[in-house]
């Protein structure tokens, strides 16, 4: 790792170390490091029982789906007991945290069995049959004779286990900072045991906003700068609030905060909330500009809804993707992905809608992605019922537990205005060519290119929010309010790399 590498949190706890050790050294906040780490110390004690490619396959040879008949169809008294089995699991997630301390002493006896018994709540021992963690270690054919084996080698290894535990109860903090590719770091909310998305209907495919809007008339290349210039339009834009530009608690996830507020991406919002999917599941964005729950009208027959049926899809059932988030932490780990085709937090952003919703994001490049057919999620549908779709609408506060009304005011007329413009501003084209290394010749065929095909880069840089407009906005929602409203304090673990 290099200096120039490190994010602004990182650098801040290098600042703080002696010029001597500065010289040697780097900070970091890495979550796939700290997950290489726990598979390292996790194979001393299971060996190939631990080998996370082997357990990432086994997982994900159970999650191939095609069409709406192969999903798993399941009731609402079904997700009720879900839900009931989430909070049980945060409620555990929560002692673990509590522990941390008491794991932490010196008191090598009480120190070791609360190691035990933490273990034993996460899952990682050898007679674990419950636990937060269920593929992260392979059982499956585990003897008599192994299990007693491998409860002796942990008897002996209790220093390691200890600082597995340790850092697996870690990723529960809330507001701890870990570093990830692409993001930065980022003040993440509590780790939950699944990733969720909700779709209120089987669309027959599930694809990033930014593909599904895609001009059949642009040549591949030119699509592809557009989205780029749209992206880039829309993330600068967030850089007029004040509460963006004095956050320091972590890296501002602009594409993220752009999706959330209506931008067309290339990332897919997923929740570690299932209520939160369950609202997207059951409810509808009405003309009115506000969230209301399906009626039956919506769902009464395969093709009640024009959109649905055009897309070949059913409108009868809604569908839940589900995904371990271990087995996210071990691909991390295993498989040194760069932030693409794998979940990524968003955590605690300058504004309230990414943390109200638990929002996690899903980003790929890959223009034909379908969710439907990527193995890293279960899926499940669900006969969509009236009563139903009005409790998790009740449950979800009418929606305000979603999109919370202390929030920013709402953006996304703007971002609509960025996801249908023609006229680019100059500095976003001059810094998307800079970053391709293009020539002058190259950008003057590009504006000749964009040109003809309708889109325009202007001289100056396009105004989407009037100065009058972006003051009433600082106004009411001031970097203060920001803090205010996200109720936590950052936590820091950073790590020292000795020799860069």
């Amino acid at each position: 790792m290099k200096l120039e590498d490190m994010t602004q949190q990182e650098k801040a706890f290098w600042n703080l170390l002696p010029e001597e050790l500065q010289q040697i050294s780097t900070v970091t906040m890495s979550y796939q490091n700290s997950w290489a780490i726990i598979n390292k110390h996790l194979r001393t004690i299971y060996g190939d029982r631990a080998d996370w490619k082997k357990c990432i396959s086994a997982y994900q040879k159970r999650h191939i789906v095609r069409k709406c008949e192969d999903m798993s169809l399941v009731t609402t008294d079904e997700i009720r007991n879900m839900l009931a089995e989430d909070e049980k699991d945060r409620v555990t997630s929560v002692k673990l945290v509590e522990m941390l301390p008491l794991i932490s002493s010196n008191d090598r006896e009480a120190a070791g069995k609360a190691t035990l018994e933490a273990a034993k709540l996460l899952g990682i021992l050898p007679d674990s049959r419950e636990g937060l963690f269920t593929w992260i270690v392979n059982k499956e054919g585990m003897t008599e004779k192994e299990q007693l084996d491998l409860e002796q080698k942990i008897r002996q290894e209790m220093a390691l286990l200890n600082i597995i535990v340790k850092a697996m109860i870690d990723s529960y903090v809330p507001g701890i900072q870990l570093t990830y590719p692409i993001i930065g770091t980022v003040m993440t909310q509590p780790k939950t045991r699944y990733y969720y998305r909700g779709e209120n209907a089987f669309y027959g495919q599930s694809r990033p906003s930014a593909y599904r809007n895609m001009d059949p008339k642009l040549p591949f290349q030119v699509q592809e700068i557009v989205n780029r210039l749209h992206w880039d339009e829309g993330c600068g834009f967030f850089d007029h609030f004040d509460a963006v530009k004095r956050w320091g608690n972590s890296t501002v996830n602009y594409l993220a905060l752009a999706q959330h507020y209506g931008l067309w991406t290339p990332m897919m919002d997923v929740t570690g909330d299932l209520l939160t999917a369950l609202f997207f599941a059951c409810c509808k964005f009405g003309n009115d500009g506000k969230w209301h729950p399906l009626t039956k009208a919506d769902f009464e027959k395969e093709d009640s809804r024009v959109n649905v049926k055009k897309l070949g899809g059913d409108s009868r059932y809604a569908v839940l993707y589900r995904s371990p988030s271990e087995i996210t932490d071990m691909k991390w780990a295993e498989e040194n992905v760069k932030g693409e085709n794998i979940i990524l937090p968003v955590g605690y952003q300058p504004f309230m809608r990414c943390k109200s919703q638990y929002a996690y994001m899903f980003m790929t490049l890959q223009e034909k992605y379908d969710m439907l057919v990527y193995p890293l999620f279960e899926k499940m549908r669900f006969r969509l019922d009236e009563d139903f779709c009005q409790w998790v609408y009740e449950m979800s506060d009418s929606g305000n537990a979603i999109y919370p009304n202390d929030d920013i005011p709402d953006l996304s007329k703007y971002m609509t205005k960025i996801n249908h413009s023609c006229h680019f501003s100059q500095s976003t084209f001059e810094a998307l060519t800079k970053m391709g290394n293009c020539t002058e010749d190259e950008k003057k065929q590009w504006k000749a290119i964009l040109k003809k095909y309708g889109f325009h880069i202007m001289q100056g840089d396009r105004e989407y929010i009037t100065a009058n407009e972006l003051r009433k906005i600082n106004k009411r929602y001031s970097i203060e309010r920001a803090f205010q409203l996200t109720k936590v304090t950052p936590v820091k673990r950073p790590h020292l790399i000795i020799g860069g």
